[in-house]
């Protein structure tokens, strides 16, 4: 997949407008680079939800409006250079009681290979584990989802299992899933944009 650092998305993405100074509306996007990471908070209609991506992270895709936005990242992995392997992140915001999002609501943790789906609960979220075959390469799956603000929030991270990885690399990626999931956060009511951060207003449709 074509990797674009996040320096280039603020550019091509999240330059402000005229626009942007006025009151944020549903489907804006605030964007605050953070160090090393980048922070995006989705505007929905009742209030905000928030989570922490790496700077270094490729974007795959990003839509903001509800009621089912998402927004895929490509993590670095040296070792599916040259292969049509990757490891991915998605971050969705489904918007409870419209019929495409309680349907993907639904399908979160569904069975996806041959092995099983184990379930566990941490703290608010529901996780689900499990493998699946893609392209004849073995990949772990892990979805999770939790209600914030006034959507439920679902986020995945599937990774190859390659023969260049290091022996560490699986603890990495259940330690970056849990660091994701520990950096969403929602509120209710209008988010103020703080100082430092860009908004993108996506176009009409």
């Amino acid at each position: 997949m074509r990797r674009m650092h996040f320096t280039l998305v603020i550019l091509a993405l999240f330059a402000i407008s005229a626009r942007a100074a006025q009151p944020v509306q549903i489907g804006d996007v605030a964007v605050e680079q953070q160090g090393d990471h980048v922070r995006f908070t989705f505007i929905t209609a009742g209030g905000f939800v928030g989570f922490v991506a790496g700077a270094d992270w490729g974007v795959v895709g990003m839509q903001s409006r509800p009621p089912v936005t998402g927004s895929a990242f490509q993590i670095p992995d040296p070792a599916d250079n040259g292969t049509p392997d990757s490891t991915n992140l998605v971050v969705s915001l489904f918007t409870p009681g419209v019929p495409k999002a309680d349907a993907a609501i639904a399908a979160i943790g569904k069975t996806r290979g041959p092995g099983p789906v184990t379930t566990e609960n941490r703290g608010e979220w529901t996780v689900y584990r499990q493998e699946a075959i893609q392209g004849g390469t073995r990949y772990t799956i892990l979805d999770a989802k939790a209600r914030k603000a006034d959507v439920f929030c679902g986020v995945r991270l599937a990774w190859p299992h390659l023969k260049n990885h290091r022996s560490d690399y699986d603890a990495k990626m259940n330690a970056l899933f849990d660091a994701t999931l520990a950096s969403i956060s929602g509120g209710s009511g209008t988010y103020e944009v703080h100082s430092g951060e860009i908004v993108r207003r996506p176009d009409p449709q």
